[in-house]
């Protein structure tokens, strides 16, 4: 039997570093986040991108002008999916209303934003 590589063993991984409590990677290529190295979650090609621009940037306010989805319906129903798989790491996104999106570890209850 062959053994398997890496879903991303070729491609470049991009280091977001310790975010709460968890070793987060990504492969952009792939569309995955890697959560410390052992369990991948699978995002589309946006979904990675706004994931990557908020996990750039914990705890500091990302304004929707930076947001690859300028429509703010669509970007809203992408950063649900993103709450949805990231909640169970304990990570929280934030919304900031007119103003844009913040990743949050710091709250032991992580629940969603009133409003998207």
């Amino acid at each position: 039997m062959k053994p398997r590589r890496h879903p991303c063993a070729f491609s470049p991984l991009t280091d977001f570093g310790e975010v709460g409590g968890h070793r987060l990677r990504g492969c952009q290529e792939r569309s995955l986040l890697l959560v410390d190295g052992v369990q991948a979650m699978a995002c589309t090609p946006t979904e990675y991108r706004i994931a990557a621009l908020l996990l750039r940037s914990p705890g500091i306010p990302v304004p929707l002008a930076r947001f690859p989805t300028r429509d703010r319906h669509t970007l809203a129903r992408q950063v649900s999916r993103l709450r949805r798989a990231m909640q169970p790491l304990g990570i929280a996104i934030r919304c900031l209303p007119t103003y844009g999106y913040l990743l949050d570890t710091t709250s032991e209850d992580v629940v969603p934003s009133a409003c998207d």
